[in-house]
């Protein structure tokens, strides 16, 4: 597929000081100070894993020095005033990131130039495509594209594949795949080819990509096939009421062997007993976090309320080393919140759904190493009221993007997934750089898999 980028403007301000602490302007010098201290304990070089703890140190510092001296902080706060000057007013304005993902090793044409990128973000922006490059965003067009760009699950390339589909062989030096609607299809000369045995093909990928010769990708293709006709076997598509308080009722556990329990069953059981949204301190703790302006049915303000008071108050605190402890939400909350990041999911879930939402813990391996847990909230079934849910969020948080998954169900009707994740700064912020390949887990102990451009 050739991309013409062109058009690079830059489509947020520069320095993103209060983006980085994850405060809003009207933020106290205390809580500047406090949210820097949470934040450079977790990715101070010394004791952070994180792949990027130096560089994420180094903005946390640097938003913390500029907002913390009142000359600098009012010099700042000048500029985006300017900024906002210059921006459609947002009460008219219906701009908002529509959709949002990654592509894995893609190859771009830039001012003549062809570029691979390792993990090119891609933005959707009022039916239009937007991909950032070097800090810059560009405009993005595709030729012949057969499908609608909202309705893109997933894409990525893989380097020197051999596919066959029906019968025939096509090789490809860099073979653009695409999920549309939940079916995987194949850019080839011919146009886009359905391509099928999606999660045989994925996981070979997987492995493939990892390096390590030809004898460690046979070995871990045999181990892969073994698990997934044990894991995969027999788990039916999530379905879904309007209302979503039914939504587990179709989802079928994944089997255990006869004589080992994975570990992902393991972390399951844990999950479904850390989250006790019935417990009377975590009921009562997520009603006194909504504000009394937002009372009545369900709505995306309750939701964003109990983020907000749970993340500004957030400690991050480590597990001990080779040991993965669940902490009850009940107990999260008595010990002031104080955990690390699957205790700010587990907790974040629980309390969604003490007051009637529906929610899910979602473990990741990071695309750079390590792994990372955040907490979804299931907000909608309609395209026309999430894009309301993402209006609300935009306005709320000044901010151009809703970070959020879609499950189809066996109509293919879909069932949106707002991203929770304290790292995002926000409801709907930014996904965590992921591999690609997520486990969901949710309340009643059920797991699945989730294949996830993100």
């Amino acid at each position: 597929m050739r991309s013409e980028l062109s058009n690079n403007k830059k489509m947020t301000d520069e320095y993103h000081y209060y983006e980085t602490l994850g405060l809003n302007r009207d933020a106290s010098r205390s809580e500047i100070s406090k949210a820097y201290r949470s934040l450079a304990k977790t990715y101070h070089p010394d004791v952070s894993s994180h792949p990027n703890a130096k560089e994420n140190f180094l903005r946390i510092h640097e938003a913390y020095e500029a907002l913390s001296d009142a000359k600098r902080k009012r010099e700042y706060d000048t500029y985006l005033d300017t900024l906002e000057e210059d921006k459609p007013n947002s009460e008219n304005d219906d701009t908002h990131i529509e959709h949002e993902f990654y592509v894995q090793n893609e190859t771009l044409t830039i001012d003549g130039k062809n570029y691979t990128i390792n993990n090119a973000y891609h933005m959707i922006i009022n039916g239009e495509e937007f991909v950032e490059y070097n800090g810059e965003t560009f405009t993005y067009e595709r030729e012949d594209f057969p499908f609608d760009i909202h309705d893109i699950e997933y894409e990525f390339y893989v380097t020197d594949e051999t596919i066959t589909i029906d019968e025939d062989d096509y090789i490809f030096n860099n073979a653009h795949h695409i999920v549309v609607n939940g079916q995987e299809y194949i850019e080839s000369e011919e146009g886009y080819l359905p391509f099928n045995n999606q999660d045989a093909q994925e996981d070979y990928r997987d492995s493939y990509q990892s390096g390590g010769g030809i004898g460690k990708i046979l070995v871990n293709v045999l181990i892969i096939l073994v698990i997934a006709f044990t894991v995969f076997h027999g788990i039916s598509i999530m379905k879904s009421s309007p209302d979503a308080g039914a939504f587990l009722e179709n989802i079928a556990p994944a089997i255990p062997t006869e004589n080992h329990i994975s570990h992902e069953e393991q972390f399951a059981q844990k999950i479904k007993e850390a989250m006790d949204s019935e417990n009377t301190t975590t009921r009562n703790y997520a009603l006194s976090l909504i504000d009394k302006s937002h009372g009545g049915e369900r709505n995306i303000a309750q939701i964003c309320d109990i983020w907000e008071n749970v993340y500004k108050d957030w400690t991050y605190i480590s597990d001990p080393k080779g040991f993965e402890y669940f902490s009850h939400a009940s107990n999260t909350i008595k010990i002031d919140l104080k955990g690390d990041c699957d205790d700010f999911a587990i907790l974040i879930a629980s309390l969604v759904e003490s007051t009637g939402g529906s929610s899910r813990v979602i473990l990741a391996q990071g695309a750079n190493g390590g792994g990372h847990a955040y907490a979804e909230v299931y907000v909608t079934d309609n395209k026309k009221d999430f894009d309301k849910i993402a209006k609300y969020i935009t306005n709320r948080y000044k901010c151009r993007s809703v970070a959020y998954h879609i499950k189809y169900d066996d109509d293919k009707n879909p069932r949106y997934w707002l991203n929770l994740d304290w790292q995002s700064k926000h409801p709907g912020g930014k996904f965590y750089n992921s591999k690609g390949i997520l486990t969901v887990y949710y309340p009643n102990g059920y797991w699945d898999k989730m294949r996830s451009n993100t």
